[in-house]
């Protein structure tokens, strides 16, 4: 999916301009720049994966016969590992759970603006 070029050519637009309001008052165009954020789910399953790679790792190491490390050493090697992949798998959720309520507010957000200009008798863009 191609991002849309309509966020370029509004701030291109402002720049030009200074930021400064047209005397139309504002370009439609402008809640282009509020586009929903597209959380590239590929990146959030890399997350989850590597970060159960890491707590899969560490319990290799902690149940492995080899003696390569001291005991204690070995332990705060297991937690640590441990703990990053659990760190992992978290980021991925909660990032995931972030999005789905990021567009529900963007959704929102678009019906209110429709509802506003519906009834102050604005034409939709």
């Amino acid at each position: 999916m191609q991002p849309s070029p309509k966020p370029v050519m509004i701030m291109a637009y402002l720049i030009q301009n200074r930021f400064q309001r047209p005397s139309n008052g504002y370009p439609d165009q402008i809640e282009e720049i509020s586009a929903p954020v597209a959380i590239h789910m590929l990146f959030l399953w890399v997350g989850a994966l590597l970060g159960s790679a890491c707590v899969g790792l560490s319990k290799v190491i902690k149940f492995s016969q080899a003696v390569i490390l001291s005991e204690g050493f070995r332990e705060f090697v297991v937690d640590i590992i441990f703990e990053v992949g659990v760190a992992l798998i978290g980021a991925a959720v909660t990032a995931y759970i972030l999005g789905i309520l990021l567009n529900q507010q963007q959704d929102n957000a678009a019906v209110w603006r429709s509802e506003i200009r519906r009834r102050i008798g604005v034409p939709e863009s």
